[in-house]
């Protein structure tokens, strides 16, 4: 297995996981359901650490795609990918710091938990939404028949 594979492999991690943890936060909005909460952070937790690893393994995956110069790929396309997965993988961060402050808050300072909850809302939001037009961006690399 090389960079590339790796990087195709783990970029789904926090594509899916900040979806999902943003679905379980939004269910303990609706539902005052303090199991959802804790899912929710430890998906966001989840989603900073795929975001690195997504973001260590494409460079070595743009490094390979360079080298093999493949037909239809073109430099521009990897550098617009990599700043999308560059604002991406921040708000990833941040969301995964979020994750674990509602966590310790939830048994430290339960009065600071619904704020920081709002916020974490805010960055899943932000989190999902760039993941995907990162993912999407990626995607538009290799896959000619979506561009």
């Amino acid at each position: 297995m090389n960079g590339a594979h790796f990087h195709l492999i783990v970029n789904h991690i926090s594509l899916f996981t900040s979806f999902f943890g943003l679905i379980a936060l939004i269910w303990f909005f609706a539902r005052k359901s303090p199991e959802m909460l804790v899912a929710a952070c430890l998906l966001f937790v989840v989603t900073g650490a795929g975001a690195f690893l997504a973001d260590e393994s494409g460079e070595k995956a743009e490094h390979i795609v360079k080298e093999l110069q493949l037909p239809g790929v073109e430099k521009a396309m990897i550098h617009t990918h990599e700043e999308a997965a560059d604002y991406a993988v921040i708000n990833s961060y941040i969301l995964a710091g979020l994750g674990v402050l509602i966590l310790y808050f939830s048994k430290k300072h339960p009065n600071w938990v619904k704020r920081t909850t709002w916020l974490a809302l805010l960055f899943a939001l932000m989190a999902s939404t760039s993941m995907a037009r990162t993912a999407y961006l990626g995607g538009l690399i290799r896959h000619t028949e979506i561009r």
